[in-house]
């Protein structure tokens, strides 16, 4: 009984360490206004534009040209015009988040507390650094229909065994 409730302990506290980094990647949810950048990729239109239809946008680059900036000025702009919990943004940089079935407590923690009658909009940031990331898409894709992701991601070799 006793390892019992220390796993149990021990799930609990990750579970808030995982809330308190997507708390802290997402200022929205405190009613915090998001971070606005001047200057718009070449890509932010095309995006802004493709957001309307249903399919998975994907930002793929070099590291450190600009693909987080861009997935932000992205949510910024939605920023006022979709209910705050609907705007998720997960950075799979943190090691801590890099494994399949954290990305996939962490998107079920944004599905639970989003407004599934609404649109909702998921931004998910180098995730090549997940295993498994096709299929975590294709069941997000299968099973939630008010839901329109972005993904970045740095490797483009990796992202291609997604198509």
């Amino acid at each position: 009984m006793h390892k019992i409730y220390k796993c149990a302990e021990q799930c609990r506290s990750m579970e808030e360490r995982h809330r308190r980094v997507l708390l802290r990647q997402n200022p929205q949810w405190r009613d915090e206004s998001l971070d606005t950048y001047e200057f718009r990729r070449d890509a932010y239109d095309t995006i802004a534009r493709d957001l309307k239809h249903r399919q998975i946008l994907a930002v793929v680059g070099l590291r450190r040209v600009g693909k987080t900036v861009l997935l932000k000025q992205i949510m910024g702009e939605l920023d006022g015009t979709v209910p705050k919990l609907n705007l998720g943004y997960i950075s799979f940089d943190d090691r801590d988040f890099q494994r399949y079935e954290t990305a996939d407590e962490l998107v079920n923690y944004f599905l639970t507390f989003s407004d599934r009658e609404k649109m909702r909009y998921l931004f998910l940031d180098e995730i090549q650094k997940i295993p498994n990331w096709p299929d975590l898409l294709k069941t997000l894709y299968d099973t939630e229909k008010n839901l329109k992701m972005v993904i970045s991601g740095s490797s483009s070799l990796e992202m291609k065994g997604y198509r």
